[in-house]
């Protein structure tokens, strides 16, 4: 593998996102202030998550990474494998940098806006756990991200409606089975769920709800691969 293509493949995803970035800061800024001001003067906290606010972003970056840039990487002499590893690392760098931005307004939000914030509704407040709780899930969320955007590059418009179809059949079998238990189902979804967030433990931390995302966001990066072995090149 040729590193100085692999470093050069990662940089251009990474600096094609930092306006992303730069704008994303200056919403969860915006509202920090907000909040903070709503909090200094009415009894009320303000309102937004810096934690969503991150996912959400994370999400949409994911979809963003993957497009025109496969053509131009292979035309000019860049492997698959390379092309691969160097996304993969490019998701690694925006996820840890989401981490820290999110770990910046979400401690502001902590101490002067008091807004809702979600990790809290789950911990109490850490500075390390939450650094966990950000990276693990907004890596999980740019994994799932890039693992949708290769799928429908692969995929033709009627494989794409089957896709979504079985989706909608599966959420709809689920609710009736749902039903059809007298909530047993969904007991043990939740207790699956307790489990993962160590929300039966006396001073819960995100460390097995940190390693199930990450397990999560491995198991998308071997589908990815796979689903990049055989991509096309479309025009």
């Amino acid at each position: 593998m040729d590193r100085r293509k692999l470093l050069v493949t990662s940089g251009y995803f990474f600096m094609n996102v930092v306006p992303q970035f730069i704008m994303a800061s200056g919403i969860m800024l915006l509202n920090t202030i907000i909040a903070a001001i709503v909090s200094h003067f009415t009894d009320s906290s303000g309102s937004g998550s810096p934690d969503s606010t991150v996912f959400l972003f994370a999400f949409i970056f994911g979809l963003a990474f993957f497009g025109q840039s496969f053509k131009f990487a292979l035309i000019n002499g860049v492997s698959r494998k390379t092309y691969f590893c160097g996304i993969m690392l490019s998701n690694l760098a925006t996820s840890l940098a989401w981490s820290v931005i999110g770990l910046i307004f979400a401690t502001l939000n902590h101490f002067f806006a008091k807004s809702f914030n979600i990790y809290q509704f789950v911990y109490s407040f850490n500075v390390w756990h939450l650094f966990i709780w950000l990276f693990t899930i907004a890596l999980f969320f740019s994994m799932f991200g890039l693992f949708i955007r290769i799928l429908f590059y692969r995929c033709s418009k009627r494989t794409m409606l089957i896709i979504c179809a079985s989706l909608f059949i599966g959420v709809t079998i689920l609710t009736l089975a749902g039903i059809l238990s007298r909530g047993a189902m969904l007991s043990s979804i939740a207790s699956f769920f307790a489990f993962i967030f160590n929300l039966k433990a006396a001073s819960p931390a995100p460390y097995i709800c940190g390693a199930f995302f990450i397990l999560l966001a491995a198991v998308q990066s071997g589908a990815i691969f796979l689903l990049l072995k055989k991509a096309p090149i479309k025009e």
